[in-house]
């Protein structure tokens, strides 16, 4: 049991996080770990580089939003199951899910280019939970997510610049898990994943678990109008694997962390304590009970005593010579004679 336990924690902090570069000016099909496609070529538009021309989609290096390069994702099958490009897919023992994607409308004019970026199965030939698409239309770039039986447009972002979209799972035992939805750092609809939560418990399919990002064009094939869009640092993670990439053409340098240089502080000499006051009687200038200074403030318990001890002396002997003082009370005197010469009658 110590054995497996250990097994746990080794494997929690050995957790990986792939991050691929390298990527060629031509189509992601097969590239790093991504998935073949289908009915890619024969495009009506061609790029001017790789190896089919005619591809409907390709890594770039005259557009990104970070480094040099991004992937342009024209237009392609638009398959349910294989045959669109899935990324590579990572370990994901919780469920627990989350991705992000930075998007660029190719064109600044609404072309009706529709892509819906969502999570796909460990076979890479099914989608695994939600459903989100974006839209180029009306001038805007919509996020509709499939909720339950309809759209719902949950945010409205820039058609000439770039957009982040973050999602983020949250198992809660398949059919109640929960999809997060964030838009330019926005926080901006949340619901069920639709394939687990409502799609296949009717049929009695089995749970699939994200594992990585299926990108299904929805607008039509082989279209040239339909401009697509721009692709750039794609991330997602699960609680143990990470994968990353910004479709780089050339890796950066690892990354060298410096140790810091320690300074020793110097030596400080705590400066000792000033008695206000000038001294009563001292002890010659040492610490003993009898140092007195006018600076009650500083004086110890026992000078405290001493002087209490001192008061209650000097008023003792007060009232001892207030006693001795008086005079004798003769206020009955009177009385007294009266009683006698009351008795000597008798």
């Amino acid at each position: 049991m110590k054995f497996i336990a250990l097994l746990c924690i080794l494997q929690t902090i050995v957790a990986s996080t792939e991050s691929h570069c390298q990527f060629q000016l031509d189509s992601i099909a097969n590239q790093h770990g991504w998935s073949s496609m289908t009915n890619d070529g024969g495009q009506p538009d061609s790029f001017t580089f790789g190896v089919d021309k005619t591809r409907g989609n390709s890594i770039v290096n005259n557009v990104s939003y970070t480094g040099n390069q991004s992937w342009w994702f024209k237009r392609g099958y638009g398959s349910d199951g294989s045959g669109t490009p899935y990324s590579p897919s990572i370990d994901n023992p919780t469920n627990n899910f989350e991705y992000s994607v930075w998007i660029k409308a190719a064109s600044s004019v609404s072309d009706g280019s529709k892509l819906a970026i969502i999570t796909g199965d460990q076979a890479r030939n099914d989608r695994a939970s939600n459903y989100i698409e974006v839209e180029n239309k009306d001038g805007v770039l919509y996020f509709n997510d499939y909720d339950k039986d309809k759209y719902v447009n949950i945010a409205n972002g820039s058609l000439t610049g770039w957009n982040h979209l973050r999602a983020v799972l949250t198992y809660q035992g398949g059919v109640n898990d929960s999809w997060t939805y964030y838009v330019n750092q926005q926080e901006v609809h949340t619901s069920l994943g639709y394939f687990n939560a409502y799609f296949r418990p009717p049929e009695n399919y089995a749970y699939e678990t994200s594992r990585n990002i299926k990108f299904q064009p929805k607008h039509p094939n082989y279209v040239a109008s339909y401009k697509g869009f721009y692709i750039d640092d794609l991330q997602y993670s699960s609680n143990n694997d990470t994968y990353y990439t910004g479709f780089e053409g050339t890796c950066p340098p690892p990354t060298t962390t410096q140790a810091p240089t320690t300074t020793v502080a110097p030596t400080t000499t705590v400066a000792p304590t000033t008695t206000s006051g000038y001294e009563i009687f001292d002890c010659n200038n040492n610490d003993c009970v009898l140092n007195f200074t006018t600076d009650i403030l500083s004086w110890g318990i026992f000078q405290w005593v001493l002087i209490i001890f001192l008061l209650l002396v000097i008023i003792y002997f007060i009232g001892l010579f207030c006693n001795c003082c008086k005079k004798p009370d003769l206020g009955n005197a009177g009385t007294r004679y009266r009683r006698v010469a009351r008795f000597e009658m008798l």
